[in-house]
């Protein structure tokens, strides 16, 4: 029986090494899109190839994927996991998130003509948050209105991609995904275990979350299930507040601390400081103008009924199970 074929971008970061991972388990044949300057060593695996393509030269990744069709011919599957959520230049949003992927669309298009799914993983934040009123769960269904230039990049990364009539896409919004690996919950943790847990603002926010494990479950549901065309919500079909998620998060790491609470106009001036000196170090710091819109925002809880249902997906992790995890492997790695 013939291998199914997939190539994955972004497989280099956080999520896509567990998409490798999964795609191997599934024997499939995997390339991988990533530069040269990338750090290939969780991902250099038998059975995984690289392709080094050029998505900032839209006439260069064009020849490189025809190139790619006469080596290999169509594949499968594109899963199109790249892009950034941070950046202090701010037209980056725009230029990696929406940009390429209309690049690679585009390609697709053209030279990719019997491929089976194109995969985006879009992001909650293309959603927006929900009602802080009411604090009523987003829904699928309720009009995008994002509130962060990454949110607004990648609510234009689904909409290049839909003008490709031809293309069988289905798009994902997953909610913040922690695991493994992972390094901005991280840094939450690393806080705990210094006995400080920072709280932003008065108000109590309400959140959701994602294992990566699930994300991944999803996507490979994404590729087989009969729903191209559709947009699905993800997470791990539980909402918390702040406090629960800090409780949580304590217990996980089974230490006390102290919960501060820090104004938003604190928050806000310490964002523009550390986004200040990233210009300079040209370094993008966790916490930014971009990311205070987000923390600023008290809804992000999520009704993933439609999800369950049109894509058949069951999350297995809750974040009790996930920060537990979460906590082991970092602790096994040396990074608590």
């Amino acid at each position: 029986m013939k291998k199914e074929t997939v190539v994955i971008t972004g497989a280099t970061g956080f999520i896509g090494g567990f998409l490798v991972e999964e795609a191997l388990k599934r024997d499939m044949n995997i390339f991988c899109v990533v530069r040269k300057s990338s750090d290939l060593s969780r991902i250099s695996l038998p059975g995984v190839r690289f392709l080094y393509f050029h998505p900032e030269d839209a006439i260069q990744l064009d020849a490189e994927m025809a190139q790619f069709s006469i080596e290999y011919g169509c594949p499968d599957y594109f899963i199109h996991n790249a892009g950034i959520t941070k950046s202090v230049r701010t037209s980056d949003f725009d230029r990696v998130n929406a940009q390429h992927t209309a690049r690679f669309a585009a390609g697709v298009a053209k030279h990719f003509s019997s491929l089976k799914r194109f995969v985006l993983m879009s992001s909650l934040a293309a959603q927006g948050p929900g009602n802080d009123q009411n604090l009523k769960p987003i829904t699928i269904s309720d009009y995008p209105i994002p509130n962060t230039l990454y949110g607004k990049s990648k609510l234009t990364a689904e909409k290049l991609l839909k003008q490709f009539t031809n293309i069988p896409w289905v798009i994902l919004r997953p909610t913040g995904v922690y695991g493994p690996r992972e390094h901005d919950y991280y840094l939450y943790l690393k806080s705990l275990t210094r006995g400080i847990e920072p709280v932003m603002g008065f108000k109590e926010q309400h959140l959701s979350f994602l294992y990566v494990t699930d994300l991944v479950q999803a996507v490979f549901l994404s590729l087989t299930e009969p729903v191209v065309g559709e947009t699905f919500l993800l997470s791990d079909g539980n909402n918390y507040t702040g406090t629960e998620y800090g409780d949580i998060a304590r217990e996980a790491l089974n230490c006390k601390a102290i919960r501060v609470r820090i104004p938003l106009q604190v928050v806000r001036l310490i964002s523009s400081l550390l986004e200040y000196t990233g210009r300079i170090t040209k370094n993008t710091p966790t916490l930014n103008n971009d990311k205070f819109l987000s923390i600023k925002a008290l809804n992000w809880t999520v009704d993933i009924n439609e999800t369950q249902m049109r894509l058949k997906y069951h999350p297995q992790v809750d974040l009790r199970t996930g920060l537990r995890l979460c906590v082991e492997w970092y602790r096994k790695n040396k990074w608590l």
